[in-house]
This record gives C-alpha cells, structure tokens and sequence, in this order.
C-alpha cells in the first residue's frame, strides 16, 4: 500500500521563530562592512578603541592621537593609530515568486523561507545588522536594517505575511525576472553592505548580466540555490500525477472552488525517461550556476542542508 504524503505549503510564523534554536555561535570575527558604528574592527583607521599601531606622524594624521609620552623619548613625533569599528551588514533577498511555490515534498518558496530566517537569527546573535527584501509576482516587501532580536523578530513576521500575500497573490502567467530585485539592491549603496540571495533561479531577466556584475563588484553576493530532489534524484518508474496551475490557489482552503483553475495531467515514467529527464535538469542547472557564478555572486546549494550552507557563508565571511 502507497503511503500518502501531505506536502509542506505552510510557513507559519512559529516555525520562522523556531529558526532561533538552530544557531551556533562563530569564533572567528571579520571586518565591519556597515556605515554605522558597530563591535566589529573595520577595514580602515578611524574613531575607535581597538589600537592598531604606533608609527611616525604624517601630515593628515589626527593631532589627538599623538603619543606625547614616545614622543618625547624618541625625539620625534609619534601617533597612535586605531581600527575604526563598523557595524556588520547584512542584507538577505528572497524570492517568493510563483515558480517558487512548487514541490514533490516541500514548497520551494517554504524551504527558502526558513533558511531566511535562520540567516536572520545568526545575524542577530553576532550583532551583525540585517535588512531584508523579499519579492513576489507584484512587488517588493522590504523591512529597514536593524540589528538585535527585534530585527528578526520583524524579519520572521514580514517571511510569514509576505509568504501569504504571495501564495493568495500568484500570477505565473505573468512571471515577473529578478531585476527590480536587482535595482533595489543596487539603489541602497553602502546600507546593502554582504548580500545573501535565496532563489532557485528562475527567470532570471535580461538585465541580470549587466546588474549582477555591478552588484557583485560593490558587495560580496552569495547565491543560496533553492534545489527540490526531484531535480537530483532519479524518479522511480510510474505513473505521476501533477497540477498545472492556472491562476490557483495553494491556501487549502477546500471551500473554495478549484476546478476551474487547475488542471491535472499525468505523465508516466520509466529508466530511460528518467535517466533523460536528470540528464536534463543536470544541464539547466549547470547552466544556471555558470550563469550566476560569472556575473561574481558565489554559489551553494541547499541540496546537502543548510548546515553546508551556513559554513559557505561563513567561510565568504558573509556572516561574521
């Protein structure tokens, strides 16, 4: 006897919340990319109170960090010099437009969802400021940066309302690319600071070789691909049945009449097919990463977990 699957289409917000408990505190501290002051070291001397060395006085130094003390004992002047300290920045975009609401086991759109969040969490433990923009079919849900367990409590409510809004808003008939995306990323300037992209990577535009590049060459862009197994493993032969949607509604509201915006095909699959069919999708991915890999954004899949996913980051420094 089949067992029966119920796949996951929800993301509530108790599961966004949950995220918080799958955090691990990193050793290794980085660079401050952030305009604002922060406990992070940043990349160049400034205000700050992390001493970074003693040198000879140059014409531009500031006169309030001379060290009179070595001054006077070596008979010229000296300065002391300190790293500026920044705030670390962080801004994740996710996708949340139609071909992401699709899935043999678990909505795209659900997965993306709550690696987001987790992002959001670890961010908030390493006092790193996060700002995050999701798009859908219509338009852009942005929250403003903010660091600290408010700014991921208000990016979990903003992943779980906007994931409703786009599940009851859905027009794969008029699938929008990845460009405005792109443009309101390019358009914040130095408060986008590292960027973690969480899509699979559909429709990706036109203008994605011209913005990508520009985007990459200002910030560091890692691209989390949202991967389903269908797409890697080899389907068993049978007969599966799908739904096409037209305009539908995944909400599971069964009062709701769906005959009308649905569509159920049936296709059946044997060794030969399937070997073709991976052979396929193997190749569009390919692709894909090549695609993104050379307009400068890093790559990693969530195909072997997020914990693969979450040192990648850490190891770009994405995360720090």
């Amino acid at each position: 006897m089949q067992q029966s699957f119920i796949p996951k289409v929800t993301l509530p917000l108790d599961a966004l919340l949950a995220q918080r408990q799958s955090t691990s505190p990193i050793s290794d501290a980085t660079s401050g990319n952030g305009p604002w002051p922060g406990p992070h070291r940043g990349r160049k001397h400034g205000q700050g109170l992390d001493f970074e060395e003693l040198r000879q006085y140059v014409p531009g130094d500031d006169t309030r960090h001379i060290d009179w003390k070595v001054t006077a004992r070596r008979n010229a002047t000296y300065t002391r010099l300190y790293r500026e300290e920044k705030e670390r920045l962080l801004t994740v975009a996710l996708d949340f437009r139609s071909p992401m609401f699709t899935g043999s086991e678990t909505l795209s759109a659900v997965t993306a969802g709550l690696l987001a969040a987790k992002i959001a969490w670890q961010a908030a433990d390493l006092s790193n400021r996060c700002n995050l923009v999701i798009q859908t079919d219509h338009k852009l849900h942005t929250i403003a940066p903010a660091t600290g367990t408010n700014s991921a409590l208000s990016a979990c409510k903003l992943i779980a309302d906007t994931f409703n809004y786009a599940i009851k808003n859905r027009n794969p008939s008029n699938l929008t690319d990845m460009e405005p995306l792109l443009k309101q990323l390019l358009g914040r300037g130095r408060f986008t600071g590292s960027v973690v992209v969480i899509s699979a990577g559909d429709e990706l535009g036109g203008g994605f070789d011209q913005l990508m590049p520009v985007l990459s060459s200002s910030a560091a862009v890692a691209w989390v691909l949202i991967e389903d197994p269908m797409e890697w493993q080899t389907m068993p032969n049978g007969r599966y049945g799908y739904r096409h949607a037209l305009s539908g509604d995944l909400s599971g509201d069964s009062s709701r009449d769906n005959s009308k915006q649905h569509s159920n095909e049936f296709v059946r699959i044997n060794a030969d097919f399937a070997a073709q069919l991976k052979s396929l999708l193997e190749e569009a991915k390919k692709t894909l990463i090549d695609r993104v890999q050379n307009a400068g954004a890093s790559t990693v899949s969530i195909r072997h977990g997020t914990t693969d996913v979450m040192r990648a980051l850490y190891q770009w420094q994405i995360l720090a």
